[in-house]
């Protein structure tokens, strides 16, 4: 069977999402929690390696109308899932007693939107705190408060938007191979995940926002448009920084990889988007208070609030909670080590052992790679952070079920 390979590849692929999905909440009641750990941990690492495989895509398997075939089982989760999101946000209020993200997000946007300086203390939650989210975080919410409905909807649509840019905006003479379907499998695990399992990701969770742009940062490189993806690149680094390790390898790929124009405007609409919403928002004057965040989250965890962190860390994804507390500030080490030199140094064999793969495809499964260790080696593994990965990987699978519509496709950057 011609393409044999590819058919393989995707299925390992599909199997390995299949437990990553499983592994985010499930596997725990299934293999228990130390076992789900490594079961997480090993499917998006091997989904990573997979995914850099050298293979040639089949040409023509589907029709231009074959994504809209991917329709249907969106309906069945919108069906599923939509009156499950409408029930958690009746009965579980937006308040900062319960969880303080959101109502933070609110007052900012506010702020922002009355023009009263949006990073001072705010004196209404918990008696005084200091803001410390970037302003592609608390900006996404914008619609919810101007139009004053709930954030949560940001969070719902944040979710359909990561998937409808897998399936639905392909790459050019790219056509959605009948096996798109299969996709659907882990995404229906995912969100019993987040809608059944774990429903606190989604009624007091702030991650919609960080998962929407790093999609869409993904979708960028997997288009090839240097311009969207600077834009992109300062969208998702302004919400948080995970995926910054990776972004020395991207850039010296491309510049080693003679696409060097392509970098320059990558790296200007990059600085262009960031500094605008620096100062616009005013979080230009904050820099300080954000470079300072990681040593606060050490000094956090080893010191008077370990106790209060203590059950996050020892009943989270992840493997901080195989460290003890005197060697937690050492998983920091490995993470910035190992986040930043596996990208770099999977570079070589990409350059010098004919590794025939698409580059757009490399630095895909580079970026999920990094993703994969950095959430892993979190000293504190809140739950819902980890949406992010798996988000990714349904876009990365949704990408890789692409098929070339022409057979003299060449892999070059558009």
């Amino acid at each position: 069977m011609k393409h044999l390979k590819y058919f393989f590849l995707f299925s390992l692929l599909l199997i390995l999402a299949y437990f990553e999905m499983i592994g985010l909440s499930e596997g725990v009641y299934r293999y228990g929690l130390n076992n789900n750990s490594f079961l997480y941990l090993s499917a998006g690492l091997f989904f990573s390696v997979v995914y850099l495989i050298p293979v040639e895509k089949p040409n023509g398997f589907g029709h231009k109308w074959s994504k809209y075939l991917l329709i249907l089982p969106f309906s069945y989760l919108l069906y599923l899932y939509y009156p499950i999101a409408v029930d958690l946000m009746v009965k579980i209020p937006v308040d900062y007693k319960i969880a303080d993200m959101l109502p933070i997000m609110e007052i900012l946007c506010k702020r922002f939107m009355n023009q009263t300086g949006v990073y001072r203390i705010i004196p209404e939650i918990w008696g005084g705190m200091e803001p410390i989210y970037l302003p592609s975080m608390w900006m996404t919410y914008l619609p919810a408060v101007w139009f004053d409905f709930d954030l949560r909807w940001i969070t719902w649509f944040s979710f359909i938007i990561a998937l409808l840019l897998g399936f639905l905006l392909l790459r050019k003479y790219h056509l959605a191979g009948w096996h798109s379907l299969l996709v659907w499998i882990p995404v229906f695990v995912l969100f019993k995940s987040i809608f059944k399992l774990e429903p606190n990701d989604f009624s007091m969770g702030d991650e919609g926002p960080v998962v929407l742009f790093f999609v869409l940062f993904a979708y960028s490189l997997w288009q090839g448009n240097a311009m969207l993806i600077g834009v992109t690149m300062a969208l998702g680094l302004l919400t948080r920084y995970s995926f910054l390790p990776v972004l020395p390898a991207i850039f010296l790929a491309y510049w080693i990889f003679d696409h060097k124009k392509a970098l320059y405007s990558m790296l200007a609409s990059a600085f262009i988007t960031g500094v605008f919403l620096m100062i616009i928002t005013g979080a230009i004057f904050e820099i300080h208070t954000f470079l300072a965040l990681p040593k606060h989250y050490v000094t956090a965890v080893i010191g008077e609030d370990f106790q209060k962190l203590s059950p996050t860390i020892q009943n989270g994804l992840g493997l901080a909670k195989f460290f003890s507390k005197e060697n937690l500030p050492s998983i920091v080490n490995i993470q910035m080590l190992l986040t930043f030199l596996v990208p770099l140094l999977l570079l070589i064999p990409y350059k010098y052992l004919n590794w025939k793969i698409d580059f757009r495809v490399f630095l895909l499964g580079l970026l999920k790679m990094e993703i994969v260790l950095f959430y892993n080696l979190m000293i504190i593994p809140i739950h819902n952070l980890f949406l992010v990965s798996n988000f990714l990987t349904i876009a990365l699978l949704f990408f890789y079920a692409q098929v070339t519509e022409e057979k003299s496709l060449e892999n070059h950057l558009t």
